[in-house]
């Protein structure tokens, strides 16, 4: 080999060297921290999270919102049912009745994510539980008319309802 050739291929060389070397060193600190694994602080310490108490004031205006927001929510599912159904009757298998299908469920889950979002914490148990119980009724009752399980839909509607009855009752609507 002459100069010439070691001249124009020093850089080359350089950087393959340079490479190797890093790369020699990558594995052999991967194989140290792999034999030797780093032991976790034992100074850590972990605090129970305190629980929170409500007001008397915050107990009755978490009340009234989530009951006013179930309210317009279960409002809005129920008309938006109705149109379905009376469009339905007609010809169930027409274009409008597929769309006004598509529509109470498109409508059905955005009510439900919004009373999700609205329900308050500070709101009694009593009214907070059926509240949860009532949406996971919606939710099933969507899903079985997704699949056209209409017996699953109805069993699903029945308890959604026998909730709602509860739901009214606790809230004192109507």
């Amino acid at each position: 080999m002459t100069a010439e050739y070691w001249s124009r291929h020093r850089t080359g060389l350089i950087a393959a060297a340079v490479a190797f070397v890093l790369t020699t060193g990558a594995v052999l600190t991967t194989g140290s921290a792999l034999t030797r694994p780093i032991e976790p602080a034992r100074q850590t310490i972990i605090v129970a999270r305190a629980s929170v108490t409500h007001g008397r004031s915050e107990f009755e205006a978490g009340r009234s919102t989530t009951c006013a927001t179930w309210n317009q929510a279960a409002r809005t599912l129920a008309s938006t049912s109705k149109l379905r159904a009376a469009i339905a009757e007609a010809d169930g298998s027409s274009r409008e009745a597929r769309n006004a299908r598509t529509d109470e469920k498109r409508v059905g889950v955005s009510v439900l994510v919004y009373l999700r979002t609205k329900m308050e914490p500070s709101a009694p148990a009593a009214i907070l539980t059926p509240i949860k119980n009532w949406i996971a009724a919606q939710i099933d009752r969507l899903h079985a008319v997704n699949m056209r399980d209409w017996n699953a839909s109805n069993v699903a509607n029945d308890r959604a309802n026998e909730l709602a009855s509860k739901i009214v009752i606790e809230c004192g609507l109507r």
